[in-house]
């Protein structure tokens, strides 16, 4: 049995850095999260890292000192092809409007291409996203979430605690 790879979220770069462990007094939890992506416990999404690097800030320099070859290139051809298959999920079920295919058509949106990298590389994705709820034909959602959409497509979704609980991290 091989063991569980993680894909994050920019969300679960983003929300950990501005309100639970900034570097100055949680920098063990970035040290770990460097450690598992160094020894490929954790994979990053090449659009995930660039949200991150967007910032001028603390996250931003962790960032851009991680090291390229833990990436994953959202370009393999085989991402595409189910990056392919997702738009059109969205785009022919009954549980989406029309709103929801927009917005994940956006280039900047990285879900839908975090959901393809997990299916080709067998990864769980690291999310704070919570899906939507009561699946309903006569009332579409207006947004796609990941957990949902994921889970169409056999992919796993976690929280961050949930990753750290199993990658033991210790704060």
């Amino acid at each position: 049995m091989s063991e569980q790879m993680f894909l994050i979220d920019s969300n679960s770069f983003i929300t950990p850095y501005r309100q639970y462990y900034s570097f100055d007094f949680a920098r063990s939890f970035w040290d770990q999260l460097e450690q598992n992506i160094d020894s490929g416990k954790i994979a990053i999404l090449d659009i995930v890292l660039e949200e991150v690097l967007k910032g001028n800030d603390e996250l931003k320099d962790w960032g851009a000192g991680l090291k390229p070859e833990r990436f994953i290139d959202h370009r393999e051809a085989q991402i595409l092809s189910y990056y392919r298959e997702i738009m059109q999920y969205l785009q022919t079920s009954p549980y989406y409007k029309e709103t929801a295919l927009a917005e994940w058509a956006k280039a900047t949106v990285a879900d839908p291409w975090l959901i393809a990298a997990a299916k080709v590389h067998n990864c769980t994705i690291v999310t704070f996203e919570v899906p939507n709820s009561n699946p309903n034909e006569k009332q579409p959602w207006k947004m796609a979430k990941i957990p949902n959409v994921a889970d169409e497509f056999g992919v796993q979704t976690v929280n961050l605690f949930s990753m750290m609980r199993t990658l033991q991290f210790k704060l």
